[in-house]
């Protein structure tokens, strides 16, 4: 006999899914959910991605070289044939060259491009800079840390879309605008308990999404402020109680 207080109670069977979305303070942008790959999938995946990196390479490794031989002191070059020791050789992995690599998940900077960045995120951004009556041009987007967010590979997408990133402060998923939602989702879709079904799971976080309302992605956002405040005042550090402050109500925006 086990009394309740000591038990913990757990879910068994239940489906889980990658999920991706985005916002802004106006409106609710697009979500996407990662598909699941089979072997043959993913390594079919995987043979795409390495031979468009191959042309991508070839095709700038002249100017990669000519680049890289700019930048290096005429010294350090050893282009005097009276100079001792080996020559420096440039090395096009080390230098320009797009690599890949797989992220947790096998969630790749490639990957995320290809699937979230190009379709979904950017077009998003262009939309909250150009968007009418409600549009804001200095619209910055926010990811997280994530290995395939931060790659400098991005950084020449979001250049060639005209779109601002924010650096992001590492370990600090209180200055996230998006973090509550997560929380918050997960939340109002196993108010009955888990979900074993991978079809009625994914069906019930885009329903979530969907009516998700305004007012409280805003109100997400708003808390952000007094968070940035706490921790300038603690001089960088994080240790006070999260979440909206005593004296701030949620105002709903109809």
């Amino acid at each position: 006999m086990y009394h309740q207080h000591v038990v913990v109670e757990r879910w068994k069977g239940f489906q889980e899914f990658m999920w991706w979305s985005a916002f802004s303070y106006d409106k609710k942008g697009p979500y996407y959910i990662w598909p699941k790959e089979s072997d043959a999938v993913r390594k079919e995946r995987e043979r795409q991605q390495t031979i468009v990196l191959t042309n991508w390479n070839k095709a700038r490794y002249a100017e990669d070289k000519a680049s890289w031989e700019l930048t290096k002191p005429m010294e350090r070059m050893q282009l005097r044939s009276n100079m001792p020791g080996p020559k420096l050789k440039f090395r096009h992995e080390e230098n320009g060259a797009y690599v890949l690599k797989d992220g947790k998940g096998g969630i790749n900077w490639y990957r995320h491009q290809d699937e979230v960045l190009k379709p979904h995120l950017l077009p998003f951004a262009r939309e909250c800079i150009e968007g009418g009556d409600n549009c804001r041009p200095d619209t910055v987007v926010m990811e997280d840390g994530a290995s395939s967010h931060k790659s400098a590979y991005s950084d020449e997408l979001y250049i060639s879309w005209e779109v601002v990133r924010m650096l992001w402060p590492a370990n600090s998923p209180d200055l996230n605008m998006i973090e509550p939602c997560w929380f918050y989702m997960k939340i109002e879709t196993t108010k009955k308990g888990a979900i074993h079904s991978d079809e009625e799971l994914r069906a019930a976080w885009v329903k979530c999404w969907e009516e998700l309302p305004q007012w409280r992605i805003q109100a997400w956002i708003g808390r952000i402020i007094e968070h940035i405040k706490q921790v300038i005042l603690l001089e960088g550090g994080n240790h006070y109680k999260e979440g909206r402050l005593k004296g701030q109500l949620k105002q709903r925006v109809h």
